[in-house]
């Protein structure tokens, strides 16, 4: 199975309401990049590793979390990629944001651009306190993700999202076997 390719028509039978023009369009951002073969022009096929399915898994929850294009293709690199591999998708993607109160603007908040990204095993993420990461105040589960919102002594926000990839991987082992 992971030495299989897959085509379009895979990976959307695997996750259901992904559209066909959805991948073109990560493929055209480089977000999800063909691991076996990339489209040479109109009429090819593109084919994707086992790798690039489960991208396609992470990319499609961070998208249906708000993550937009340009994080997701920031933090989703080759070395990100290799320490997931690595950990045979044994992990948690925990992604950090601090949102601070602007000096000059009164009760406005801003964004800092570049959010902490880090790989994280399932064991060493189950051992990990609340306090390593921040104190949590709100916790909200969407599918195979969690979004926690908390603030600290100098009053900036801090925002974090998890995304179980072990989750992600066993549900597409899962769907390749019921469907191949």
């Amino acid at each position: 199975m992971k030495d299989s390719t897959y085509q379009h028509k895979d990976i959307i039978k695997i996750f259901p309401g992904l559209s066909s023009r959805s991948l073109v369009s990560w493929a055209e951002k480089e977000i999800l990049i063909p691991g076996v073969e990339d489209a040479r022009g109109r009429g090819t096929v593109r084919r994707y590793s086992f790798d690039n399915v489960v991208q396609a898994g992470i990319i499609r929850e961070l998208m249906a979390l708000g993550v937009t294009f340009r994080i997701i293709k920031n933090f989703l690199g080759k070395q990100l990629r290799k320490r997931i591999k690595k950990l045979d998708y044994e992990c948690i993607l925990l992604i950090q944001w601090k949102i601070f109160k602007a000096d000059n603007v009164a009760d406005e908040f801003k964004i800092v651009r570049h959010p902490d990204v880090r790989v994280i095993s399932i064991k060493d993420f189950n051992d990990l306190k609340a306090n390593d990461v921040f104190s949590f105040i709100h916790i909200s589960e969407e599918g195979g993700a969690e979004r926690a919102i908390a603030m600290d002594e100098n009053l900036s926000i801090q925002s974090a999202l998890t995304v179980n990839i072990s989750r992600i991987h066993k549900y597409i082992v899962r769907e390749l076997r019921d469907h191949y």
